[in-house]
């Protein structure tokens, strides 16, 4: 067998190992927030109404919700089948990364590259969500492979591709724009001054954006408008978001980059048909390694200072790149050292699986609820968690119950303001809805009224002592007006919090009383 067949076989069993590895390790984890929003808007909107629901606060692109919902329509709403098409991305996305490490230095970095990303709990869990953060990788991997060709080739045919990777790649994730900024970066610091190659570079990102434009309206509508004076989707602070990604990827960044230079590897040649009185360096492809990195963290960190969408879950634009920097690394190794270091590596994040945010369990309480529900029933909804708050709670509810219940057979007490979770609202506005900030005594009425036609409610309560100070000290007045007429028959309690082994979940149903049947 040639050297390259053993290569594709190697790098086929790392790829769907490691994918596998993901699919095994996130089997039947509960929809989070996000992805219930995803799943909620195929189930009641078209390409037309995302658009529109998002444009509200122009806080995320339409192009990955609408595919999405697509694909949730077309093969259903079970979470392993819906999340098939993360599993779908990041297969290409782990091709490209090898891809973009065999054409920086050799096949063997490239296959490092995949089985760092491929073994990493950070990327077993948010790559296999029902969210972009798979098709971003797979975009920023792609386009650095394309942007390489640029460099070694340039011409319309490769420039167009990265035009079209760049405009989809918008449509995914806001980020994608951060590593065009990066490749201009790149483009001056790595390349020898060449003005028609960086008017030409100037006039392909001039075009990505152009792609982009009838998407500027929704964001100027959320920044200034909805927000007034600028998007708050992201952490206000940038020492937060990169240190919760470094804690998130074992703060294995810290380690590769410092070592990336001082490792004793040969230094390579250029590419093939490329110059070396091109590039500003002999080394140029560690230095195209770590000016891309720095490149985008630091135009996401500078723009995060006036539109906040630095997360930590963002920064994983960065893994190909980072992937590569390890695969760099773990190559230079002594022979014996680097199968040890491979072995610990790949023992470590074999067996370990880390949950990034608590479970939910939606899908056992719907059960409970499920067991005889009427059409009559009605549902209080008393939750206000980060991981599932109440708007989340009830779009997950009103798809998975018997029935699917109207909206308006949900009373929503929430801790935050319409305004605050204005996102999930947009979809479907909540019918009653009483937020502590804006609590009055009319409120009460309306909790009374609510319950005049009906025999059986179901109560919906997240415990948790941060809670007590504020939404908790709501309850006691509407329980005052639900026990008057109800009694609870039965409940059933999930504890979901480590940390707190009271917090958790609790579904209560509550009957009518007797004397005051209706």
């Amino acid at each position: 067998m040639t050297s390259s067949g053993r290569t594709l076989i190697l790098l086929v069993l790392i790829i769907v190992g490691s994918v596998f590895l993901h699919s095994y390790r996130f089997h039947d984890v509960e929809y989070r927030q996000d992805e219930i929003n995803t799943v909620h808007a195929a189930a009641v909107l078209d390409a037309a109404g995302i658009v529109e629901w998002l444009s509200y606060e122009g806080t995320h692109p339409p192009g990955w919700r609408i595919f999405a919902a697509k694909w949730v329509k077309a093969f259903g709403y079970e979470r392993n089948i819906a999340r098939f098409q993360s599993t779908l991305f990041t297969l290409l996305a782990m091709g490209f990364t090898f891809r973009l490490g065999k054409d920086l230095f050799d096949a063997k970095t490239g296959r490092m590259a995949v089985l760092f990303i491929g073994l990493l709990p950070y990327a077993q869990w948010h790559f296999h969500e029902l969210r972009p953060y798979a098709p971003l990788i797979l975009i920023s991997a792609a386009m650095q492979v394309v942007f390489l060709r640029w460099l070694r080739r340039p011409s319309w045919r490769i420039a167009l591709t990265y035009i079209v990777l760049g405009g989809v790649g918008l449509q995914v994730h806001y980020f994608t724009g951060f590593v065009v900024v990066a490749h201009g970066i790149c483009l001056l610091i790595v390349l020898n001054w060449q003005s028609r190659r960086i008017r030409a570079f100037v006039g392909m990102g001039t075009a990505i954006l152009l792609s982009f434009a009838w998407w500027f309206p929704a964001i100027y509508h959320g920044a200034f408008v909805v927000r007034d004076g600028g998007l708050r989707y992201g952490s206000d602070s940038i020492e937060r978001s990169v240190t919760t990604f470094l804690t998130d990827l074992n703060y294995a960044p810290l380690v590769l980059l410092p070592l990336l230079f001082v490792s004793t590897r040969r230094i390579y040649p250029a590419l093939p048909s490329v110059s070396r009185m091109d590039m500003r360096f002999q080394d140029w492809r560690r230095w195209f390694v770590v000016v891309m990195a720095l490149g985008i963290f630091l135009s996401a960190a500078l723009t995060n200072d006036v539109v906040q969408l630095l997360t930590f879950r963002n920064l994983s634009v960065t893994l190909p790149l980072l992937g590569v920097a390890f695969g760099f690394f773990i190559t230079a190794l002594p022979r014996y050292i680097n199968g040890v270091a491979v072995a610990a590596y790949i023992l470590l994040a074999s067996t370990t699986f880390i949950y990034y945010a608590p479970q939910v369990p939606h899908s056992e309480m719907a059960a409970f609820m499920n067991d005889d529900l009427s059409a009559s029933d009605k549902f209080i909804v008393h939750i206000n968690f980060k991981g599932a708050t109440a708007p989340a709670a009830v779009h997950y509810f009103r798809d998975h119950l018997n029935g699917q219940p109207a909206i308006d057979r949900f009373f929503v007490v929430n801790e935050l303001t319409s305004d605050q979770v204005g996102f999930e609202y947009n979809i479907d506005p909540c019918t009653y809805e009483v937020a502590q900030e804006t609590f009055k005594e009319e409120d009460l009425d309306t909790f009374a009224q609510f319950l005049t036609d009906t025999d059986r409610v179901y109560f919906i309560l997240y415990r948790h002592w941060r809670l007590e100070d504020n939404i908790y000290h709501l309850r006691p007045q509407f329980d005052a007006i639900l026990l008057r007429d109800f009694e609870a028959v039965r409940e059933k309690s999930w504890y979901v919090d480590g940390n707190d082994p009271e917090a958790g979940f609790t579904v209560i149903e509550y009957q009518r009383k007797p004397e005051t049947s209706q």
